[in-house]
Order: C-alpha cells, then sequence, then structure tokens
C-alpha cells in the first residue's frame, strides 16, 4: 500500500516566512534565495500570511513560523498554517517542553529554537532535505497496525512517499515492483520472517550504496541492535523514539546515500570527460605522417592514453629521424605532451631540418609549456640517407643496442638529461657507422622494470634474452607481451610498454 502526503506544487517553489522581525525575515530570504535558489515570501502576521496563501493556493511548498506575532497566540498561527496543508518548521525564542510535543504532535516537522546563527543553518539544511523527501519513496514494514500508522504519520510529515508492508513476504513483493525505494524500515518481531532475516534478504538484492535499511524494535534485548547490523542493515533505533531522533536517523542515511550517488555522477562525468580528451589526444597523436619502413614496433600502454611517443618521418633529403619518448607517469597526464612534441617533430622534419635542432625545439617548448614536474625521456636517432651511418642521442632512456645478424654490437647508454629540464642545446650526438641489415633496438623502461612477485625486474638480461629470440627464431615484437606476462606471474603491467625495432 502506498500513502502520499498531501502537498502543494507550484511552477517555482516557494518558501513563505511568517516572522514580525523585518530584519531577521529578510536575512532568512536572502539566504534562502542565495544558498538554496528558492524565492520567500515575508509575512509579519497572521493576516499576511492568510492573505499570501489565497492569492495562490498552491504556491507554497513550506513554511516557516514564528510563534509570537501580533494577531495570533502562539499557537494559532501554526493549526492556521498546516490546516492548509503546508508543511511547517517552527523557527522561535519561545520555547516550552509542553508546547513543543503538543506542536510535534499536531504535526509540524520541526522545532529549532532561535539560539544562534547556527540555528539558520539548520533551518536551510532543514529546508533541502523535506524538499528531496518529497520524492523519496520509503518502505515501513511492521505487523502492528498502530505502530505501523504512527511511524507512517511521521514520515508522512517528513514529506516522504510512504509505502506499507505488514510483514516481511510482503515487503519483498513489494520491492519487486517498486524500482524508486530508498529507504526501508523494519521491525524486528514479525510473523513467518523476522525484521533481521527480512534484512538480509533486502540485502542480498540491494547493496548499501543504493538503498539504506534502519532496523526498529521495542525489544530490550542488547543484541538486536547486532543481529540488524550483522545482517546489512545500516542503522538501527529502538522504540520508542523521539520524532527528532527517528527523522535525524533517517536523514544521515539517506543523505549517505547521496553523497555516495554525487560521488557517483561525478565519477562519471569525469570519466566520460576523460574518455573525449583521450579521443582527441589519440586522434592528435596518431598521424598519417608516421613513416613505418624499416621500422617494426610495439606499443602496449597501461591506460588508453600513453605516455610513450614513437615517431617517425624522412625528410626531403632522405634522412629518416626515429624519436622514442617517454613522459613522466603515464596515462592522461603523460600522454599530454604528445601532440605539442609531435608538431615539432613532423613539421621541422618535413622542412629538411637536422634532427639535433629538432631536439632542442623540442626541449625549449616542454621547459616552457609543460608543468615543472614533466619532462620527456626520451632517444633519438637520425639514420643518414646512405644508410651507412647513424647519430644517437639517448636522454635518459635505457640502453640503445645495435646488432649485427645474431650478435650485439653497440650499447649507447643515456648521457644526457630528460627533456624538459634545462633549456641548454643537447651536446652532438655519438656518431655511429652501420652495415646493410644492422638492426637497431630502443624499447621504453616499462620493459626493463616490469616486476615479478619477489620483485625481481625483467631488467636487461630478460630483453636481450628476447631480442636473441627474436633474431635467430624470426619471432613478432608481439611476444614480448608474453614473456613479461609470464615473468608478472598474475600481477598486472605497471608501466607502458614499447618496443621498436629499425632495419638498417
Amino acid at each position: 500500500m502506498t500513502t502520499n502526503p498531501s502537498r502543494t506544487k507550484s511552477s517555482e517553489l516557494c518558501i513563505l516566512i511568517v516572522e514580525d522581525s523585518r530584519s531577521l525575515a529578510v536575512a532568512m530570504q536572502r539566504l534562502i534565495r542565495s544558498q538554496l535558489g528558492l524565492r520567500a515570501d515575508i509575512a509579519a502576521s497572521l493576516e499576511q500570511a492568510r492573505g499570501l496563501i489565497d492569492g495562490d493556493r498552491n504556491r507554497y511548498v513550506l513554511a516557516i513560523l514564528d510563534l509570537t506575532l501580533p494577531d495570533a497566540t502562539k499557537d494559532e498561527v501554526v493549526h492556521e498554517i498546516t490546516n492548509r496543508g503546508i508543511p511547517s518548521i517552527i523557527f522561535s525564542n519561545l520555547y516550552d517542553e509542553n508546547l513543543r510535543e503538543e506542536l510535534l504532535e499536531h504535526g509540524v516537522i520541526d522545532f529549532v529554537v532561535k539560539s544562534s546563527p547556527s540555528s539558520l543553518t539548520y533551518i536551510l539544511q532543514l529546508i533541502k532535505r523535506i524538499l528531496k523527501n518529497q520524492f523519496i519513496q520509503v518502505l515501513f514494514v511492521d505487523d502492528s497496525n498502530v505502530a505501523r500508522r504512527m511511524s507512517v504519520r511521521l514520515l508522512q510529515i517528513y514529506q516522504f512517499i510512504v509505502l506499507e508492508a505488514s510483514s516481511g513476504q510482503e515487503a519483498l513483493e513489494i520491492l519487486e515492483q517498486e524500482t524508486r525505494i530508498k529507504l526501508v524500515i523494519v521491525d524486528y518481531h514479525m510473523p513467518g520472517m523476522n525484521g533481521d532475516e527480512l534484512t538480509a534478504k533486502i540485502r542480498s538484492q540491494f547493496t548499501k550504496d543504493v538503498m539504506a535499511i534502519i532496523g526498529i524494535s521495542s525489544e530490550l534485548e542488547h543484541s538486536l541492535s547486532g543481529r540488524f547490523l550483522k545482517a546489512g542493515a545500516n542503522d538501527y533505533i529502538r522504540k520508542p523514539f523521539l520524532p527528532e531522533e527517528f527523522f535525524s536517523r533517517i536523514s544521515q542515511n539517506l543523505e549517505s546515500l547521496e553523497l555516495i550517488e554525487e560521488i557517483r555522477r561525478h565519477r562519471d562525468l569525469l570519466s566520460m570527460e576523460r574518455e573525449i580528451i583521450e579521443s582527441i589526444l589519440t586522434k592528435m597523436r596518431t598521424t598519417t605522417r608516421f613513416d613505418d619502413r624499416d621500422v617494426r614496433y610495439l606499443m602496449q600502454p597501461v591506460e588508453k592514453t600513453s605516455g610513450d611517443l614513437l615517431l617517425a618521418a624522412r625528410r626531403p633529403d632522405g634522412t629518416q629521424h626515429v624519436m622514442l619518448g617517454d613522459f613522466t607517469g603515464h596515462g592522461l597526464q603523460a600522454a599530454l605532451g604528445g601532440p605539442l612534441v609531435t608538431e615539432l617533430f613532423y613539421d621541422m622534419t618535413s622542412q629538411n631540418l637536422p634532427l639535433e635542432q629538432i631536439i632542442n625545439a623540442i626541449n625549449h617548448k616542454i621547459t616552457h609549456a609543460m608543468p615543472t614536474d614533466m619532462f620527456l625521456a626520451s632517444g633519438f636517432i637520425e639514420i643518414h640517407p646512405a644508410r651507412s651511418s647513424l647519430t644517437v642521442w639517448n636522454c635518459s632512456m635505457p640502453d640503445i643496442l645495435i646488432y649485427r645478424e645474431e650478435s650485439q654490437i653497440r650499447r649507447i647508454p643515456s648521457s644526457m638529461l630528460p627533456r624538459g629540464i634545462r633549456d641548454q642545446p643537447i651536446k652532438p650526438g655519438e656518431f655511429i657507422e652501420i652495415s646493410p641489415g644492422d638492426r637497431v633496438f630502443l624499447f621504453s623502461d616499462g620493459i626493463i622494470e616490469e616486476m615479478d612477485p619477489e620483485e625481481n625486474s625483467f631488467d636487461y638480461v630478460g630483453i636481450e634474452a628476447f631480442l636473441a629470440r627474436v633474431l635467430t627464431e624470426n619471432l613478432p615484437l608481439s611476444r614480448l607481451l608474453i614473456a613479461l606476462e609470464n615473468h608478472r606471474q598474475g600481477y598486472e603491467q605497471q608501466d607502458d610498454v614499447t618496443l621498436v625495432e629499425i632495419l638498417c
């Protein structure tokens, strides 16, 4: 069974402030507008309040009422406004425990004392909560008609959409039909299925991040709270409870759900924005200018975008330029510098400029355009047109290896800083004579730094053993991924992996 509280609808949500202190009323009006984005009308007397309500009966979704008005007794304004179907909050200097109980019994949402500026903050939070409640379904489960009627009335006062069940089985049937229930309140003693058993069944279908469950009971047995919580409840309240306690515990649990949902929305938004940026970066990095003649390569990023950057092009005079770079870190942050470097590399190569000049331009750009903690470890190869010699610059990359047939003939370790550290001209590269059929291998540190469960790295031993098999067995470079996976023994890949082979 569904019970809907009487509520008003309006094209613009509006709050009615009934307060004879003009300064306080205006302060509340401004706070409601600035912090909640809602309109608020002010009435300094009961007569003015009647006039505002009669002018548009559907305008007001909530009222904030003072008890000391010039034309009304302390409870007259409450009866007048609540009887017109407007949910009301008392905000007054006048406080009496008997009066508080009487007004709460009459159906006001809360009784707030004007004690300090924090009272206004509480009022704003309360308004926000009540307006949200109007769209939240709550299922109350109790076999006692009297207990259920009393609690349902409280939930109606708090403006929830209330559904009722008199047994665990009925509750489960309602949950199958209704998909918008956010909170289930479950009594312990019920025929056929106790509250903790029902809680366990509900929790098997709905996780704590989508539905809250509060157990209640009048039993004095202390273990009941533990039973409910172990079964999957979010909270437990022992009856009889004060209305304020009941509402506060409900609000806390709903706010936790809402916070999780807000985090989820932000995560999804960030994920969508990241996918868009990754797509843009991938398109910017992918270019038809990449010249793969005499170049084989393997690239396996940890994430969709790679911090490793491989570029290859030929100058108009036939000189071939190859660059393998590894930006700080991996993923989106590391990929941001890729388009910047790519554009420089290909544009300057097409202008027949020497690689040394291109390296200096890249270094200048990274130094001045990228964050100070972003730099580019990189290896550069310039193969001269006759392909009888090449020049190598190793800027903090793993050793560059040159093979002749099946033997390693040269090893070029790093001798220069990564690009982007200092804006200074690079030293001349190392000139090396080569023969037809020689092969040059460049690779990122993601290969040699891969760890097994005992924290042993793949290291140069692993890559050189693999390259020996490439040369003797003519293996495809993709087989390196199998070798790395076997080395990791179930551990996840930690860094981007790139291997490049240049045939001279």
